[in-house]
């Protein structure tokens, strides 16, 4: 388990970061976010695309019940992204729309969601090329287009 002081003691944790998690944390939230700072560290130890996909295993393995925490590990990598290889990316964008979606962000346009489905329909498991077609509906349906949705 991942304590308060051993974070603090070894220096992973700049103060004002590190106030503002413990004080708003519940203990559940904090261990949480533990684990995302080791995923973190480990990132900056690894080889560029090696990192990467560990912190991108670290939010797929977070992103059912903690969708919350993968928004805010995945949306700083925003300016890494073209530092990865293509298929992190669309791995990056798939993890991030779907923790979006499980905390109900309403989509305003479906370009993202047309670029992920282009990309699973040839690339990805069964399972990636669902969620992108899934995410897509969500789209469709959040902008009013019930016909497309329906496709």
């Amino acid at each position: 388990m991942v304590k308060k002081d051993d974070l603090i003691q070894s220096g992973h944790l700049h103060p004002p970061f590190r106030d503002r998690l413990f004080s708003q944390c519940p203990t559940q939230c904090a261990i949480v976010m533990g684990l995302l700072m080791a995923v973190l560290l480990n990132f900056t130890s690894c080889t560029k695309h090696r990192g990467y996909d560990a912190v991108l295993d670290t939010a797929d393995s977070l992103v059912n019940e903690h969708p919350d925490s993968v928004i805010q590990l995945l949306e700083p990598l925003a300016i890494e992204k073209e530092k990865m290889a293509s298929s992190q990316q669309m791995r990056w964008q798939l993890l991030l729309n779907s923790a979006q979606n499980k905390c109900d962000t309403i989509f305003r346009d479906d370009s993202l969601q047309l670029e992920l489905v282009k990309y699973y329909d040839r690339h990805g498991s069964p399972n990636e090329r669902m969620t992108a077609h899934y995410l897509l509906g969500r789209a469709y349906s959040d902008m009013g287009e019930v016909l497309l949705t329906i496709n």
